[in-house]
């Protein structure tokens, strides 16, 4: 799959304008600090938007991936772990649903586990919502500036 780098606020433009494809959907690689549950661990992550699973055509293997309404501002902070990780972090028990993780101090509730073979981006080992994106207060309204991160098509 072909890459190439836009802002954020770009892809929701492109997002809404979108009458070819079905599904389009965007991410962008970090890494977020898993505190509170044994030793701390720095995480490969994807903050990725909610779209992107169903343009994959994938699923949770257990539990549910994210929502539009989980990807927005004001939404549920979730996590969907790899199988990966979840088998090595949490001897792959399968109460972990619902559980609270603490990554980069914000609490994150596990809402699926990804199946064992799924693994886009490459090496990623959980994905939040892009909803973590820096979002700039202007007034009464948020705004999300145009420049800066690049996130993956």
């Amino acid at each position: 799959m072909d890459e190439i780098s836009i802002s954020y606020p770009n892809f929701i433009d492109w997002r809404s304008q979108n009458h070819v494809f079905e599904k389009i959907g965007v991410y962008n690689r970090n890494s977020y600090n898993l505190t509170g549950y044994g030793d701390a661990e720095r995480i490969l992550t994807a903050q990725m938007s909610a779209d992107l699973f169903s343009a994959l055509r994938v699923n949770a293997a257990i539990g549910r991936v994210f929502t539009n309404e989980e990807d927005k501002p004001g939404g549920t902070p979730v996590v969907v772990l790899s199988y990966a990780l979840w088998q090595r972090r949490f001897g792959g028990q399968w109460n972990i649903l619902n559980q609270t993780l603490t990554f980069n101090a914000k609490s994150y509730t596990v809402i699926g586990v990804m199946p064992q073979d799924f693994q886009y981006p490459s090496r990623v080992e959980m994905w939040v919502p892009v909803v973590n994106y820096p979002v700039i207060r202007i007034g009464n309204s948020e705004a999300i500036t145009r420049g800066c991160m690049a996130w993956r098509v």
